[in-house]
């Protein structure tokens, strides 16, 4: 039998949790403002994140084109 369904159901599964966690806790999920460039250490990220904006974690998101994202208790409205 191959590895590859159960890898696919494994990974549909973890990002349907993921995804349904943050929508219980209530974070909202916001490309950082104050990174620039690609996102290479998610404590940097993370540290940022928390420093500068507010945020309550931030970590690194994407394949080939990392960005930084930070999450926040309550979801505001950014104005552009």
């Amino acid at each position: 039998m191959s590895k590859t369904p159960k890898f696919s159901f494994l990974l549909i599964f973890l990002i349907t949790f993921i995804f349904l966690l943050n929508t219980a806790i209530g974070m909202c999920e916001v490309r950082s403002r104050t990174w620039h460039g690609r996102c290479r250490s998610p404590s940097h990220c993370d540290a940022k994140c928390q420093q500068r904006e507010k945020a309550v974690h931030g970590t690194c998101h994407g394949f080939l084109h990392r960005k930084c994202y930070c999450y926040y208790e309550d979801c505001i409205p950014v104005s552009a």
